[in-house]
């Protein structure tokens, strides 16, 4: 590379250098770690619970860190006023580690594919990179057709299928796409259309559009193809639930983890690229620097557990209440009938004189409580759910055990307050769910009670609320309680 190039502009938060030279410093990188670091080398850092693995070593990072200090001027003095010159520079360097790192692991992949899995060799007579691989070649083939090498291999591989999302943004990453987003979306508030996109967090946007989502350049419509299918129905359902004051976003813990299913990765920040928590989420600083959201949650997980232990005492003697009036409205309800047999029969009985339930049988009335109720003295799996948005399994009862029918998610259930669906109280024994998808062959299988416009069955209440009993809602991970009254 000839000349001397300035960047002016970075990334405080991660030191991505940015501007007019940006991608030139990114092609400078992977230039020097093809032609200047010896690919026998198998890590790019240390290993303390491997010593005996070759890494790059410090004094060859340093090197080639002076050798882009030697094209690139760094101009970041007082660039931002809350960071000293020598820190911002120790963060360029530290992003342009990171970013070497994973050039030269491409590196290595590129000759392994291109040479070793085809058993050839390269022209030693080519000038540049290949040429200097020259001395290091045996080593390296010996390595990759080891037996341990295949051993990585085939666990790189198995990790990267349990990937189920991948993006589609190429080497440039999110810095050569988000002006391109940004663009399409003026373009369409240009026209006049609100993309509908528009109200979702920065990062919920980017990485929609980072993983194979768009927009439909005409109505501004989310276009994705069937892998983004289910991650964007969540997102919809969570950012309505957001706004309704259902869900609140907590850090990592946001609308966009909720919709993928999966936890954040400590080390990255979805929709922002390789980049730590303390960086991709600035806003929540403060709870970096104390412990005080640790300290709200477990206080929030003690005060569930009093309200749980009293509202639990509570619902026993409400229950046993209940369950005495039922009883005795059912023996009111068989005397009654009693008197009309007995009348129709031209049998009296004398004044002050009551003919009980023991008396005679009666056929039109029983004292055997509905399941649900009695469920409502039992606890289950739903009844310890934390989590906002929570998946699980919709159950019916079949032969001695159950079977799925649908499968939904589950909100915390608030014991502060009746718990409502659709404005009325939701039975003892249920549960409120959001249907997402009825299981093939089980759309009809008919509710217990109706859903709120009506719906009569699993297949009809999709993408809305119902009640479920608790008793059949099965929470991954946690086993159904048995069942003992069918």
């Amino acid at each position: 590379m000839e000349g001397r190039y300035i960047i002016s502009e970075f990334n405080v938060a991660t030191g991505e250098p940015l501007g007019q030279y940006a991608q030139k410093f990114v092609y400078h990188c992977g230039y020097l770690v093809r032609d200047k670091l010896p690919i026998n080398a198998r890590e790019w850092k240390k290993n303390n619970n491997a010593p005996h693995i070759s890494y790059v070593s410090d004094k060859d990072k340093e090197l080639i860190w002076q050798d882009v200090l030697a094209h690139f001027t760094l101009q970041t003095d007082d660039y931002h006023e809350d960071i000293t010159h020598e820190r911002l520079t120790e963060r360029v360097r530290h992003w342009t580690m990171k970013k070497m790192a994973t050039q030269f692991q491409s590196w290595k992949k590129q000759l392994y594919k291109s040479y070793v899995k085809k058993n050839k060799t390269p022209n030693w007579n080519d000038k540049g990179p290949i040429a200097k691989a020259r001395p290091y070649w045996e080593e390296f083939v010996q390595y990759k057709t080891s037996e341990e090498g295949a051993e990585r291999a085939r666990r790189n591989q198995e990790n990267s299928r349990q990937k189920q999302y991948h993006h589609n943004m190429g080497s440039g990453g999110y810095a050569t796409s988000v002006p391109k987003w940004q663009k399409m979306e003026a373009d369409l508030i240009a026209k006049g259309v609100v993309p509908e996109s528009a109200p979702w967090p920065e990062r919920t946007k980017r990485w929609f559009l980072g993983h194979g989502g768009g927009l439909d350049p005409v109505t501004g419509k989310l276009v994705h193809g069937t892998k983004l299918e289910r991650a964007t129905e969540r997102l919809i359902q969570i950012l309505k639930a957001r706004d309704s004051g259902l869900f609140r976003p907590n850090r990592e813990k946001d609308e966009l983890t909720y919709s993928i299913g999966t936890a954040e990765h400590c080390g990255r920040t979805r929709g922002k690229g390789a980049v730590p928590w303390v960086q991709g989420f600035p806003e929540w600083i403060d709870s970096y620097r104390s412990r005080q959201r640790r300290k709200d949650e477990e206080a929030e997980r003690i005060r569930i557990l009093q309200q749980y232990v009293i509202e639990s005492r509570e619902a026993v003697l409400e229950s046993q209440r209940r369950e005495k009036e039922m009883q005795a409205k059912m023996q009111e309800e068989v005397a009654r009938q009693v008197q009309i047999q007995l009348s129709a029969h031209g049998i009296t009985t004398a004044p002050g004189i009551n003919i009980s339930s023991d008396q005679l049988r009666s056929s039109c009335a029983s004292t055997e409580l509905p399941d649900a109720i009695k469920d409502a003295e039992l606890r289950f799996p739903v009844d310890d759910v934390t989590e906002p948005f929570t998946s699980c399994e919709l159950h019916i009862p079949k032969d001695n055990g159950t079977v799925k029918v649908a499968i939904g998610v589950v909100n915390p259930i608030d014991r502060t307050k009746t718990p409502r669906i659709h404005g009325a109280v939701v039975p003892a024994g249920y549960a409120t769910v959001s249907v997402d998808k009825a299981i093939e062959g089980f759309s009809d299988v008919p509710l217990d009670i109706h859903g709120g416009d009506g719906e009569k069955t699993v297949g009809e209440a999709e993408k809305s609320f119902i009640a479920w009993r608790k008793r059949y809602i099965n929470i991954p991970g946690k086993p159904l309680p048995h069942n003992r009254y069918g």
